[in-house]
C-alpha cells in the first residue's frame, strides 16, 4: 500500500468537509478551529508518537475513561471527585472537556497547548473537598493528587494504543510516548522533575501505588456502578450512550492491572470484557476512515476534531518547539496554585 503524501492527505481531509453541516452550529465551529492558522507546531509535532496515540477518538476515549475509574483509586481524591464530578448527568460533555484539553496540548500549536492547560488547571482550582470520616483536605490540583491521575493513566493510555490502535507499536515507540507524555502533565499543573519519564520508572510508580496508594472507597464503586450500568434516563444524553458507555468499560478492563481488576470485582468477567473489545477493535478501525471521522468524531468532541485537524492541515512543518519554561510551576505558584511562595 502506497502511503499518502501531506498534500494528498490534505486534500482527502477536505473532501468531506461537507458532512460537518450534518453537526450544525459544532460542525461550524469544527471547521473553524481546523482552519485557524497556526504560529508551530507545537510542542510534539507530526514526528511524535502522542500525535499517533491520541488521533484515534477511541483509543483516546478509552484511555480518559479508564483513567477516570483510576483517578477515582485515589482514596484522597476518590471523595473531592467525587463531590463534584458531572459525569453521571453529562457524560458526554464531561468526557468532550477532556479530550478537548489533550487534543489540545497534543496537536495544537505551542499557544494553543499553553492555553488550554491554563483554563483546565483554573477550572479545576474549584474543585475541591474533604473526606467526611477524616475531614482530610483534597484539592485537584495538589501536585500529588495530579500525579497519580496521569501517571496511572499513561500506562492504561498505552494499553489502549496497543490493543485497539497500532498492535505493532514498538518498544522503542514506547519510550518515545513516555518521555513525550511529561509535557502533558506539566501543561496542567505538575512541575518539572516531577515525574517518571520510562516505562520502567511509571509501572515502578504505579506498582507503588497500588501497595501503598490505591483503595477501592465508596465513591470508587459509585463510579464503577455507572460505568457497568449506566441508567437509561433521561433518553439524551444518558439513554442514548447507555450501550456506548457499558462497551467502551468493559473493553478497557483488560487493560487494568490485575490488582485494580482484583478490588474492582472484575476479574472474572470474560464475556462481557472480550466481546465489547472486539467491537471496539473494529470501531477503532473504522474511527480512521475520514467519512465516520466527519460524522462521529464532532459529535463526541468538536474541540478535538478541529486541533487534530488543524495539525494534519497548517501544520508548518517549522519543527517541534522547545519545552523548557516549566508551566507547572508556573501555574502552581499562581491563582489556584497549591505550592506556597515560601517553597521557591
Amino acid at each position: 500500500m502506497i502511503s499518502k503524501t501531506p498534500d494528498e492527505r490534505r486534500a482527502v481531509d477536505r473532501k468531506y468537509d461537507f458532512l460537518l453541516r450534518l453537526h450544525g452550529r459544532n460542525g461550524e465551529k469544527a471547521l473553524a478551529l481546523a482552519e485557524a492558522p497556526r504560529i508551530d507546531d507545537g510542542y510534539f509535532g507530526p514526528d511524535s508518537i502522542s500525535w499517533k496515540v491520541y488521533e484515534n477518538v477511541l483509543v483516546a476515549g478509552i484511555g480518559a475513561m479508564s483513567g477516570l475509574f483510576m483517578a477515582m483509586l485515589d482514596p484522597v481524591g476518590a471523595y473531592g471527585v467525587g463531590q463534584h464530578t458531572v459525569y453521571y448527568y453529562d457524560t458526554l460533555g464531561r468526557m468532550r472537556r477532556s479530550l478537548l484539553f489533550f487534543a489540545g496540548a497534543v496537536f495544537g500549536d505551542s499557544a494553543t497547548a499553553d492555553k488550554v492547560g491554563r483554563d483546565l488547571f483554573r477550572k479545576h482550582a474549584h474543585v475541591n473537598g474533604e473526606i467526611p470520616a477524616t475531614g482530610e483536605e483534597f484539592r485537584a490540583n495538589h501536585v500529588e493528587a495530579l500525579k497519580f491521575t496521569y501517571v496511572t493513566g499513561w500506562a492504561l493510555l498505552w494499553r489502549a494504543y496497543k490493543t485497539y490502535g497500532d498492535p505493532n507499536a514498538t518498544e522503542d515507540d514506547e519510550r518515545q510516548f513516555y518521555a513525550e507524555q511529561h509535557i502533558v502533565a506539566e501543561l496542567l499543573g505538575i512541575p518539572a522533575g516531577e515525574l517518571p519519564l520510562t516505562p520502567e520508572a511509571v509501572q515502578a510508580w504505579v506498582n507503588d501505588a497500588e501497595q501503598n496508594t490505591m483503595a477501592f472507597t465508596r465513591p470508587a464503586q459509585e463510579i464503577l456502578d455507572f460505568l457497568t450500568a449506566p441508567p437509561w434516563t433521561p433518553v439524551w444524553p444518558l439513554g442514548a450512550l447507555n450501550l456506548f458507555v457499558r462497551m467502551f468499560f468493559w473493553s478497557s478492563v483488560p487493560l487494568l492491572s490485575p490488582y485494580v481488576r482484583e478490588i474492582g470485582g472484575l476479574a472474572n468477567i470474560p464475556l462481557r470484557t472480550k466481546l465489547s473489545s472486539a467491537v471496539i477493535a473494529q470501531a477503532a478501525k473504522l474511527a480512521t476512515h475520514p467519512i465516520v471521522d466527519h460524522l462521529i468524531v464532532p459529535f463526541v468532541g468538536y474541540e478535538m476534531w478541529g486541533y487534530a485537524h488543524n495539525a494534519l492541515r497548517h501544520t508548518p512543518e517549522t519543527g517541534r518547539v522547545p519545552f523548557t519554561h516549566n508551566p507547572g510551576l508556573a501555574l502552581q505558584h499562581g491563582k489556584g496554585g497549591t505550592l506556597q511562595e515560601a517553597n521557591r
